[in-house]
């Protein structure tokens, strides 16, 4: 279990220094909260960024069909290959590429041989990357997610993976609130007795007496973390933090192959 000293982001800032390749593995051992990469895009591509996604969310449609992740569907798998084949479509449309820039980023700063977008056989590719717009107005839980736990007994391909990180790509910040935080408190078996009356997320209690990290977005920020370790983002007071979210899977303890998922 980390120290309270030990449970604090790591922020790099890519103009002034290089990723290490230790924090991937820093992560996956649940020694450290949070990475974050800054700077790793120009700012005004961001706000580019931002702009398509919230014309994209515009339509209730597409943006139920962008903002459903893999977690939705995992007793019927064949729809959701369908709804991921149209969201990329949606996606291409749009111009918007941030989810694509974002893995080779990953790829280039931490020195991994390939990340690439996970293919089911039979089936083809997984969705790219959830898109989200939060307001004051938008649900806020406590969570831990852990693909080879929840997709147990489904066959996926991704249920054989070793290690899974959660990435977050910031498009647009919230003025207020909109934080994440991370408590060092992984899930463990009997932990749905702290479920919520509505099933979506878990009871503070879980974390009583856990280390909290908070970290406070900015734009552009690309930011890792655990997710099987109990997580949530805060409510937005004012404004709305805007962004692109995919998992990102290892095989083995190398590190060094990665597929992403959404």
């Amino acid at each position: 279990m980390p120290t309270a000293q030990d449970w604090k982001p790591t922020v790099i800032d890519t103009r002034d220094e290089h990723a290490q390749f230790e924090s991937l593995r820093h992560l996956t051992n649940g020694d450290t909260a949070v990475v974050v990469l800054r700077n790793l895009f120009p700012a005004d591509y961001v706000a580019d960024q931002a702009a398509r996604i919230r014309k994209l969310l515009v339509d209730a449609d597409t943006a139920q069909l962008l903002g459903a992740p893999l977690t939705d569907f995992l007793d019927e798998t064949d729809s959701y290959h369908e709804r991921a084949d149209q969201a990329r479509e949606a996606l291409d449309r749009a111009g918007f590429d941030l989810q694509a820039r974002a893995r080779e980023a990953l790829r280039e700063s931490f020195g991994l041989s390939s990340v690439e977008v996970a293919v089911e056989d039979g089936e083809g590719a997984f969705g790219e990357a959830v898109l989200r717009a939060r307001t004051p107005e938008s649900a806020s839980w406590l969570a831990s997610h852990n693909i080879m736990r929840e997709g147990d007994g489904t066959n996926i391909a991704l249920t054989y993976l070793a290690y899974q990180l959660q990435c977050v790509v910031v498009a647009d910040s919230a003025a207020d609130g909109g934080e994440l935080l991370v408590h060092d408190r992984a899930w463990e078996p009997g932990d749905d007795a702290h479920r919520t009356a509505d099933g979506a997320g878990c009871a503070e209690s879980v974390v009583e007496g856990a280390h909290t990290d908070r970290y406070a977005p900015r734009d552009g920020d690309v930011i890792l973390f655990n997710p099987d370790w109990y997580h949530r983002i805060t409510p937005v007071s004012t404004g709305e933090l805007v962004t692109v979210e995919f998992s990102l899977g290892f095989r083995d303890d190398l590190l060094d192959y990665a597929v992403t998922w959404a």
